[in-house]
């Protein structure tokens, strides 16, 4: 009811929809990826998973390099299809991780408005995500080029 308000709303005043969408701006960096679940309780590993990403809740520093960035990051309240943090500090962005109700996986959406944020964040993904047993985390294993 509320999107059909707006829409009103600017039609009275000779605007389309597309007023309000070219003022959102795109995020410097962004990455999808499918984690697979290599084990044979899949649903009770992603929970686990999802469990394990609620703890980034908080500062911390990057895992890494000695000048790692520090990232805050917060749990984003409510959130209906998984666990999405979001981060503010040195790094700017967000991801969102669920489990597929059907597959073996994790889907995760990272954005970052940091340039090289991406990385940062599936750094932290990979250590956090890395003691859970059954989580495959090569896919945010950055590749050399």
């Amino acid at each position: 009811m509320l999107f059909r308000s707006r829409a009103a709303l600017l039609f009275r005043r000779g605007k389309g929809i597309s007023s309000v969408i070219n003022k959102l701006s795109e995020p410097a960096e962004s990455s999808e990826i499918r984690l697979p679940i290599n084990s044979s309780d899949f649903a009770a590993c992603a929970q686990e998973a999802l469990n394990a990403v609620s703890s980034l809740d908080g500062t911390s520093t990057a895992p890494g390099k000695h000048n790692a960035p520090i990232v805050k990051c917060s749990v984003v309240h409510p959130n209906y299809e998984g666990v999405r943090i979001s981060f503010c500090g040195d790094v700017s962005g967000w991801f969102l991780i669920r489990r597929s109700l059907h597959d073996p996986i994790l889907p995760l959406n990272i954005e970052s408005n940091t340039p090289g944020g991406v990385a940062v964040i599936k750094k932290l993904l990979k250590t956090t995500l890395g003691r859970v047993s059954g989580v495959d985390v090569s896919p945010l294993c950055d590749k050399i080029e």
